[in-house]
């Protein structure tokens, strides 16, 4: 949903912009017009008194109602201001609700060991791939299993989803089932959870990681990270798929 407010925002935005240069340019035409006209009638007037004619018959030719390409520039500077305080409220409220702004709509907004709130934004993807990041996660001694699951999908989940949307293209929790693993190696792995996000691009991520390194970002995640994580248990890193082709 957050994502869709602000694709749209972005769009209404730009065609604002769009808008607004549009009529500064006519406006600009206009003046320029305006000038020649002037120096057009000033010659005209300088011709007809040299020759003792009215000087009235070559003002009345001059209108002060002008025009920029067939549009009334009386009409374009009314749309001037309108179309630039729209944008400068989207870019001011996308600011402080997504935590980031971007000038072209169609492209998406664009830190290891340690709290999952610090982390760098490093990493790459191939073309088309999206990147991947993993971050393993155990819980505070004293919370049961059932605890952190809890808190961390009805509390610390909708602190993530805060600051990652719109950056982030997915962000999954994926929890280790006790007394689960294949034969042969170790039932009790040193972390709970493997959290994922997925990132378009690494100016995303980057958009994202700024995102969430922000001081009220902070003043957010690290309390509640600090109830619910081992923080020295954290391992953090970007991982690169390779995919078999299965019949």
């Amino acid at each position: 949903m957050k994502r869709t407010i602000s694709d749209t925002l972005a769009w209404v935005a730009f065609a604002a912009l769009l808008l607004w240069i549009t009529a500064m340019l006519l406006t600009l035409t206009s003046y320029w017009q305006v000038w020649s006209d002037v120096m057009a009638l000033i010659d005209e007037v300088k011709a007809c008194a040299s020759n003792q004619c009215e000087s009235q018959l070559f003002l009345e030719r001059f209108s002060s109602t002008t025009t920029a390409f067939g549009f009334n520039t009386d009409q374009v500077k009314s749309v001037r201001m309108p179309a630039f305080t729209i944008w400068l409220v989207i870019v001011l409220f996308q600011s402080f609700y997504v935590r980031s702004f971007r000038i072209w709509p169609w492209l998406s907004v664009g830190k290891h060991q340690g709290s999952p709130s610090k982390r760098t934004a490093t990493g790459s993807s191939s073309a088309g791939s999206p990147i991947k990041v993993l971050t393993l996660l155990k819980r505070k001694a004293g919370l049961s299993t059932e605890e952190f699951r809890d808190h961390y999908e009805n509390v610390h989940r909708h602190l993530g989803e805060k600051y990652l949307a719109p950056h982030a293209l997915r962000y999954l929790r994926r929890y280790v089932e006790p007394g689960s693993g294949s034969p042969g190696y170790a039932m009790a792995p040193d972390f709970d959870v493997i959290m994922e996000i997925w990132f378009p691009d690494q100016r995303a991520m980057a958009a994202a990681m700024e995102a969430i390194n922000s001081p009220a970002a902070q003043a957010e995640l690290k309390p509640d990270e600090e109830k619910l994580f081992d923080q020295a248990a954290t391992k953090s890193f970007v991982v690169k798929e390779s995919a078999s082709p299965l019949p």
